[in-house]
């Protein structure tokens, strides 16, 4: 009985809403997110100075030197295929966040279903329970009053406690569960 009066007072529902779960699920998979685009953000200054020219000297056939500028093309064409390349990038990033969190979300739907079954389990042997000790009373009384051989109290005595430990095991299956959810839901107290 000490066994089921420990497990009732960590049975209480201890988890947050479904809705409470599923924003702290989402703020960490946006900050984590942010992170990862924020290697993007980098703010050059001054990055007209890869556009200018290339000065220095050549030098004639005669051999005489004289200054030189040369530009090429391939620096807007290398510029803009680097903006493509990080704006592709950043658009891979954000769409394997989305599948992650999706992902997420019908786990943490699937252990929340998981959890109110096992609620209701729980439930359903503490009501058997309540008449099982009823008739172990039946028969604690009965063999007070030697209406029944001991053996068959003490069996009755050890389905009893055997019928305990099985909510005890649902209700510690059930505190597992609430730890693997807010785990999923990345839901910190």
């Amino acid at each position: 009985m000490k066994l089921l009066l420990f497990c009732a007072f960590f049975a209480t529902d201890s988890l947050p809403t479904e809705s409470q779960l599923m924003s702290a699920m989402e703020s960490f998979y946006q900050l984590q997110l942010e992170s990862e685009l924020a290697e993007f953000e980098t703010t050059q200054k001054m990055k007209w100075l890869k556009y200018l020219p290339t000065v220095g000297v050549t030098y004639t056939l005669d051999g005489k030197p004289r200054p030189a500028i040369s530009w090429s093309s391939t620096l807007l064409y290398s510029n803009q295929k680097d903006k493509a390349q990080v704006v592709a990038k950043k658009q891979s990033i954000y769409k394997k966040h989305q599948l992650t969190l999706e992902k997420e979300k019908l786990r943490l739907k699937n252990l929340l279903r998981q959890h109110h079954f096992l609620k209701q389990d729980i439930s359903f042997l503490q009501d058997i329970f309540k008449y099982d000790q009823q008739l172990f009373e039946i028969k604690k009384n009965q063999a007070q009053k030697i209406e029944i051989p001991p053996s068959q109290y003490l069996k009755a005595e050890q389905a009893l406690r055997k019928k305990e430990y099985d909510i005890f095991q649902k209700q510690r299956e059930l505190l597992k569960l609430e730890i693997q959810i807010l785990q999923v839901a990345k839901y910190f107290l």
